[in-house]
């Protein structure tokens, strides 16, 4: 029952005999059915009564206990986790996983799945997901018996990790082996770069065959933001027989090592002189020495090929000004726009960001807008954003709008560059001058005195001649 309640028909007395008289328990627990919203909860913790039925099978029988989970979330175990023998997570199985899941615990299959998710211990859901932030930690008590305060940070508590899984037979991870310990990038245009090889030998040291699944994880030590604890890079599963050992190989690139930076989140750039460790095996923990398992590597990092700094804005600016074809158009290598644009210095940007990031991003809706038909992105970069080729040539560069993609007339040379500051000087001095103008005449006219003025006459205003008249 789905709240540990004694099944209808069953007498206590009946279950009570049957309990005594297995071997094996299987019991079920999870959830009722539900679906989407109706299905909403605030608490993961499993019913209290499953918890409370598993412990008074143990406290009564003998047998094993063999517990299976169904439910489409990780429901929080509690003491069910120290009172069962085994546990099997099935997740939603669908109709027939009822069966499936008697032929796994009967041993017709031997179970070869990898948990996808970090499993949570706590509601609190400290540790999850198993990327989180290297500086996401908890509390402990600490030790009493040391200066306040008495608590300390440390690794927060899960019930099972990613990727975590048992099987019917075991492996053994040995002889883990890296080709190098750098990684060199190559700007794309170059094509300079050396990937690395990581190996492992994976042994079924078990009885019968089985299927394992060797992940990859890397640990950075270090990057302008702050990294996850762990990240996997790559995964082979392998099915052994009995004693049988192959090695698993993966190739580490620097693509590999991309990650958000801190300027914006919608690109993925480098850290050139990065260190990181790559581990096996979901267990294994290449931030504590204690729990590396012999299978970390050295410290690993990563360099340029070549000479020279490295910017990832002007890569990744580049590699799109000449996959569209505009540095072509100016017979403009990739190489030589590399060049050019960490060159660009500004007293706004002192990070080597060259042309910056919002060149960038002021570029990239232009080139990569896929309803563009006309060919005029280069044309309206130009126009839109800034010209930072057109300098770089030494001649003066006038657009011709003209036909389906922007031309380049060289002709004027410096002289005619001189020219046009001129003249757009002079233009500017006779505009300010038009403006203030009617200014002058309004007020500084009226602050001069009119020396031709007349003499002031008073005439006052009567219906007789007689009136006395001022003159």
């Amino acid at each position: 029952n789905i709240m540990g309640d004694p099944c209808d028909g069953d007498s206590a007395e009946n279950v009570n005999q049957e309990r005594n008289a297995a071997d094996y328990i299987i019991v079920c627990i999870g959830e009722e059915n539900y679906t989407e919203k109706p299905g909403d909860i605030r608490d993961l913790s499993i019913a209290r009564g499953q918890i409370e039925f598993v412990q008074s099978l143990k406290a009564s029988s003998n047998a094993k206990i063999i517990a299976v989970y169904f439910g489409g979330r990780p429901r929080l175990l509690g003491d069910i986790v120290q009172n069962a023998d085994s546990i099997l997570i099935a997740f939603l199985p669908g109709p027939d996983g009822g069966k499936a899941a008697i032929d796994l615990i009967a041993g017709d299959y031997n179970p070869a799945g990898r948990l996808p998710i970090t499993y949570p211990k706590y509601q609190d859901g400290g540790g999850v997901p198993y990327w989180h932030s290297v500086s996401d930690l908890c509390t402990s008590t600490g030790n009493p018996h040391e200066p306040l305060p008495h608590w300390a940070y440390t690794q927060c508590e899960i019930e099972w990790p990613f990727g975590h899984g048992l099987s019917y037979t075991t492996f053994a991870y040995s002889n883990l082996k890296v080709s190098s310990n750098t990684v060199h990038h190559g700007l794309p245009w170059d094509k300079k770069g050396d990937d690395i090889t990581v190996s492992v030998d994976v042994e079924n040291t078990g009885k019968i065959a089985g299927s394992d699944a060797v992940m990859f994880f890397i640990f950075e030590k270090s990057r302008h933001v702050t990294p996850e604890y762990k990240r996997l890079l790559s995964f082979e599963r392998r099915k052994l027989a009995p004693g049988k050992k192959e090695t698993v190989t993966m190739t580490l690139t620097s693509q590999n090592l991309r990650h958000v930076g801190p300027n914006d989140d919608k690109h993925d750039i480098l850290q050139i002189k990065q260190k990181f460790r790559i581990g096996v095996g979901s267990a294994t923990d290449c931030r504590n020495r204690s729990n590396e398992n012999g299978l970390c590597t050295e410290e690993l990092s990563l360099e340029l090929a070549g000479k020279g700094s490295y910017s990832p804005v002007c890569e990744i600016a580049c590699l799109l000004l000449s996959e569209k074809k505009c540095l072509s158009e100016r017979k403009i290598s990739a190489s030589d726009c590399y060049s050019m644009c960490q060159s660009s210095s500004s007293p706004m940007r002192t990070d080597g960001s060259g042309w910056g990031w919002n060149y960038l991003n002021c570029i990239e809706p232009i080139l990569q807008d896929t309803l563009r038909q006309d060919g005029r992105e280069c044309y309206e970069v130009d126009t839109l954003c800034r010209s930072v080729l057109r300098p770089e040539l030494g001649e003066d560069t006038n657009i011709d709008q003209s036909g389906d993609t922007a031309n380049i007339d060289q002709s004027g040379g410096t002289g005619s560059r001189y020219t046009t500051i001129i003249v757009s000087m002079f233009a500017g001095v006779i505009g300010t001058l038009i403006m203030l103008y009617p200014f002058y005449k309004h007020v500084f006219q009226s602050c001069i005195p009119n020396s031709e003025a007349k003499e002031i006459e008073f005439t006052p205003v009567g219906q007789d001649e007689d009136e006395f008249h001022i003159t």
